[in-house]
């Protein structure tokens, strides 16, 4: 390879050379310096891959061995939690060094990375779940009595907070709300939308479109200390955001989808891969924002989504501006909707009460009126487990939100509440 373009690098050279004066000595050097570093950078890359994998594997053994161990069963479980987010870190630096590099190299290596890491984290999940089972009661007697030897070697404590996590997490189940808008991010005023998400009713996760980079902050102090958020690299002044309550969930993972972004001009997915710290139950939550301008590419973007979540083995929670345009007079999207419920691996979850969702009045010539009216454009989908869980979408109206302003956003939000009791 080092030599193919070190090759170019000459022909290129001739080809000035004879047809325009040639570039300079220095500037071939340069051109030299720049793929002898690249090239280095490659190697760097697949040594810390590989490296990465040794420790992967490390975890596998550990986790293997942590019903055996004779450590207090927290203790085992946090370092393997620590193991799997120093791996996690790691993972995201490297692919961080590659998206800012503009490199493609070792994508499918990284991709293999990130589905085994996801395998131990669901692994891990299993095993803490199954060993605090075991400390619950049962009424087997046999059972219980295996549950019981197990737990010789952990501390009373160590028993009865177990016991009471599990215990309130059975009685309780698996919850979350979710509050999806699309703020316009060159539309609005930052500081009315912060003051907006300032007084809603506190949401598990917000998930927010079209966000200024400048105001991903303000966005996420406005909802208070215990929420923190990651947010989309791509899409330029239309960035995605998602914002979560650090109490009620870790983040196991943050994914951007950049496959699913046609030639890097629109906006690649955001995912926050999340787990509840009561019930353990660990949720995938998708925020889109699909292309508008060309119905083509967001079709593509659709089917693309669809072949994401069939291979997913968590829950999936999907909301967003998806610009689907969907009527509600004939029930129907555009292709890009039939596209995304193609196979059923996605479900749409229909708001309880169709509302339109945006407001347009084409300012070429306005009339007062919206151009588009009994339609949506803002969904919220589920695909997996989710597709079980109970679940109720509702478009929130505030008085006198349509038509917008200077000052608000074109876009009404709407909520997601789903559990699995």
């Amino acid at each position: 390879m080092y030599l193919y373009r070190i090759s170019i690098v000459c022909i290129t050279a001739c080809i000035f050379t004879l047809g325009c004066g040639g570039p300079s000595a220095t500037e071939i050097y340069e051109l030299e310096r720049r793929i002898s570093a690249n090239e280095k950078k490659r190697t760097d890359t697949e040594s810390t891959l590989n490296a990465l994998a040794d420790k992967t594997e490390q975890a596998t053994q550990q986790l293997a061995q942590i019903s055996s161990s004779s450590q207090p069963v927290e203790k085992r479980l946090g370092e393997i939690e620590q193991n799997l987010a120093d791996l996690r870190t790691q993972l995201e630096s490297i692919k961080l060094d590659q998206a800012e590099a503009n490199e493609t190299i070792q994508t499918s290596l990284l991709t293999k990375m990130e589905k085994r890491i996801v395998e131990l984290e669901n692994s891990l999940s299993a095993q803490a779940n199954s060993i605090q089972s075991e400390k619950s009661p049962v009424a087997d007697r046999d059972t219980a009595n295996a549950a019981n030897a197990k737990m010789d070697d952990a501390s009373e404590a160590d028993k009865e907070s177990l016991r009471m996590r599990s215990n309130r997490a059975k009685s309780r189940g698996f919850e979350i709300t979710l509050y999806s808008w699309n703020v316009e991010s060159e539309g609005s005023d930052p500081k009315v939308v912060a003051q907006q998400l300032s007084d809603t009713n506190r949401y598990d996760v917000y998930a927010l479109c079209e966000v200024l980079p400048e105001s991903i902050e303000l966005y996420a102090t406005a909802l208070g200390d215990d929420y923190r958020t990651i947010a989309s690299r791509s899409g330029y002044n239309d960035r995605l955001q998602i914002i979560y309550n650090a109490k009620k969930f870790e983040l196991l993972q943050r994914l951007e989808l950049n496959e699913i972004n046609f030639e890097y001009r629109y906006r690649s997915p955001l995912v926050a891969h999340l787990r509840d710290k009561a019930t353990k139950q660990q949720v995938m939550v998708l925020n889109n924002h699909l292309a508008r301008g060309r119905a083509e590419v967001r079709t593509k973007q659709a089917e693309q989504l669809v072949e994401w979540a069939r291979d997913q083995t968590v829950p999936i929670v999907a909301v967003g501006d998806y610009n689907f345009d969907y009527v509600f007079k004939t029930r129907k999207g555009n292709d890009g909707f039939t596209a995304m419920l193609r196979d059923n691996i996605w479900q749409w979850v229909e708001p309880v009460e169709l509302i339109d969702t945006n407001w347009f009045d084409n300012p070429k010539n306005p009339d007062g009126r919206d151009d588009y009216e009994g339609s949506m454009l803002d969904f919220a989908f589920v695909a997996g487990a989710a597709t079980e869980w109970k679940a109720e979408c509702r478009v929130i109206v505030r008085p006198g939100d349509f038509p917008d302003d200077e000052k608000t956003s074109d876009h009404r939000p709407f909520e997601l509440r789903l559990s699995t009791r």
